[in-house]
């Protein structure tokens, strides 16, 4: 299988344009157009709770077909889309006593 990162959206101005290790940074309103012309069908959302539903509206609209949300909401989505939740606080918590067990 090969996954490659192709973009990166953020709102915040000084970043976009820019490139990291190769992946041009776009604004959120670009990203129907930069799914289209990258055939991006898969995201990652980590974002505030805030914007995260609005967000995956956008990427749904823009014909993504799955979301691996990293934002600390759960989200809905239409059926077709494969959704997968992570939740970073749970998984730290998981670490944690995993690290604090006898062997």
């Amino acid at each position: 299988m090969n996954l490659n990162i192709v973009a990166i959206f953020d709102k915040d101005g000084r970043k976009i344009g820019k490139i990291i290790q190769g992946v041009k940074i776009y604004r959120p309103g670009d990203i129907a157009k930069a799914a289209r012309e990258l055939k991006i069908d898969m995201a990652i959302i980590a974002t505030p709770s805030t914007v995260a539903q609005e967000t995956t509206d956008k990427l749904i609209a823009a014909g993504i077909r799955a979301i691996l949300n990293f934002a600390p909401i759960k989200l809905n989505v239409l059926k077709y889309v494969k959704l997968r939740h992570v939740d970073l606080s749970t998984q730290l918590i998981n670490l944690t006593y995993f690290l604090s067990a006898p062997a």
